[in-house]
């Protein structure tokens, strides 16, 4: 890891840790549900934890986390650390979150009611450490693979900054939903990838196992699994192709094992047997919730001001015309790019496909991240050949929008958070619920956070000078 890269990833760690979003949330449970009840129970059964949840599955009595088990899986560790150092942390920031009265866990749990701290910390510690760091990682590995692709060093860090902060990832690497752990595990398989055009065979094992490792999190890793295969075969042959077989075959069989231990049968999902309406509102319409896409979807994903990732991150749109010009220029990469648009391309169609396609409780298109790495990736040509004056716009915008995501969450609309500032307040929020039950120091927390953010983002000022000379 180099210098730049190492600023990129301590300041975004630094950034998303800060806007962490406090006490999970139905999505971000059933994945902690599931690692608390692995950690320290051994099963794979949520029926203790289960009441802060309605996302999940009911069969044969026994409860199941609605989601993959990766995240959850990934997440034991920090979890593990967090029982060992939670009694240090002090006891009036514990009191403080344990007056506030939303912060109180289900009374169902096998969280003790009286200790609200101990559940919603370990979610905060599990969401910074699992995630949050995870997230900053790859965006510093992005930075690497953009520069390997060709990119300038400085488009290249302005490409990787808007990956991170003018998108919906920077919101989803601040609650535990699986979509950036998928993302981040992309970055490392293109970097791999990329990267073996000049390697040996063990970037090829390598890059097999993180693409392994992604349909542990998401279904649509199946894509990147079958893109992947095509891709070696065709640059390595069969050997590329054994080499890369091994890394998806030593991680993907545990999705197989855990739906055995949890559900009955190897090619049994949850989604079968969720407890609610949406087993009949969305997974009883078509094949398990998919049908064939339709117009409406196509155009809400791309441009609705309710899940539009164009609307969200325009500045994305750069990207789409910055592979356009690279595969144009027909070098080394030319098949790399054909692989990066074919991955996002059908990721795309799999979401158009889905019923839910909108994602829920959502800020943006949250179902759309898995898209928004390659995009990125060519956003860095797109800046070299686009005038300032049409990019930086695009940027400001992209920036100003995911930045409010991150401060207030879930969002129906794309304005809908430029009319909670008044209301508010603009602090971090993982401190909002200490100030909103603290008094009046909200003006000096939002003073000293933007003095924090400009000293942050002026580490990369000195970066823009030295790419520019």
């Amino acid at each position: 890891m180099n210098a730049t890269q190492f600023k990129i990833f301590f300041v975004l760690s630094f950034i998303y840790c800060l806007h962490v979003v406090p006490g999970g949330g139905i999505n971000a449970n059933r994945y902690l549900d599931l690692t608390y009840s692995l950690a320290d129970k051994g099963m794979v059964f949520i029926d203790d934890y289960h009441e802060n949840t309605i996302d999940k599955a009911l069969k044969d009595g026994h409860y199941i986390s609605a989601g993959l088990p990766g995240p959850s899986l990934w997440a034991i560790a920090s979890y593990e650390i967090f029982k060992n150092v939670s009694h240090l942390l002090p006891q009036p920031i514990k009191n403080k979150f344990r007056i506030a009265s939303y912060f109180t866990p289900p009374k169902k749990t096998i969280f003790d009611p009286t200790r609200p701290d101990y559940y919603f910390f370990s979610a905060i510690w599990i969401t910074c450490f699992s995630l949050s760091l995870l997230s900053a990682f790859g965006s510093a590995v992005l930075f690497d693979l953009l520069c390997d692709l060709g990119t300038l060093p400085r488009g290249a860090l302005i490409a990787t900054l808007a990956y991170a902060l003018a998108t919906p990832v920077f919101y989803f690497s601040t609650t535990y939903f699986s979509h950036v752990i998928t993302a981040t595990l992309l970055i490392f398989f293109f970097k791999l990838l990329a990267s073996s055009e000049s390697k040996g065979p063990a970037f090829m094992f390598f890059a097999g196992l993180a693409a392994g490792a992604t349909i542990l999190s998401e279904y649509y890793g199946l894509v990147i699994i079958v893109c992947g295969a095509a891709y070696v075969f065709a640059k390595r042959g069969w050997s590329g192709l054994f080499y890369y077989s091994l890394g998806v075959g030593l991680c993907s069989p545990a999705l197989l094992i855990y739906n055995l231990e949890a559900l009955g049968g190897i090619l049994k999902v949850p989604h079968s047997y969720l407890v609610g309406d949406n087993r009949i509102k969305v997974h009883g319409v078509g094949l398990l919730g998919f049908t064939l896409p339709h117009r409406r979807r196509l155009y809400g994903l791309l441009f609705s001001s309710a899940r539009g990732i164009f609307v969200y991150s325009p500045i994305l749109l750069l990207g789409v015309w910055g592979w356009w010009v690279k595969f144009r220029k027909k070098d080394l990469y030319q098949t790399f790019i054909v692989l990066a648009a074919g991955i996002s391309f059908l990721i795309f169609i799999w979401v158009a496909c889905y019923q839910d396609w909108r994602g829920g409780a959502s800020f943006g298109p949250r179902q759309l991240i898995l898209l928004m790495p390659a995009l990125a990736a060519g956003l860095g040509f797109g800046l070299s050949v686009t005038p300032k004056k049409i990019w930086v716009p695009l940027l400001i915008w992209s920036v100003i929008v995911n930045w409010l995501g991150a401060q207030y969450g879930f969002a129906e609309k794309v304005l809908e958070h430029f009319y909670a500032i008044p209301q508010k307040g603009f602090m971090p929020p993982i401190v909002r619920p200490l100030i909103n039950q603290g008094g009046n120091f909200s003006f000096m927390v939002s003073a000293v956070y933007l003095c924090l953010m400009f000293l942050l983002f002026a580490l990369f000022a000195d970066e823009f000078k030295r790419s520019s000379s």
